[in-house]
């Protein structure tokens, strides 16, 4: 397994990039997944996945 692995091992030292942030906005995401079966619709739940994901700021209008 490692051996297998050793060019994926390796290149992170080479190029010093890891996809842990993608992998963390992935995790996010499958957990809202699980709680957005209810969703209705497909537009709420892509901006709820923006606004999870950090790619779309929630904002409040306070009336």
């Amino acid at each position: 397994t490692l051996w297998r692995r050793r060019a994926d091992i390796l290149a992170y030292f080479d190029l010093g990039a890891s996809n842990g942030p993608v992998e963390a906005i992935n995790g996010r995401l499958e957990h809202l997944r699980g709680i957005a079966l209810g969703f209705r619709n497909l537009d709420h739940y892509i901006l709820r996945s923006l606004v999870h994901s950090g790619q779309l700021q929630d904002r409040i209008n306070a009336l």
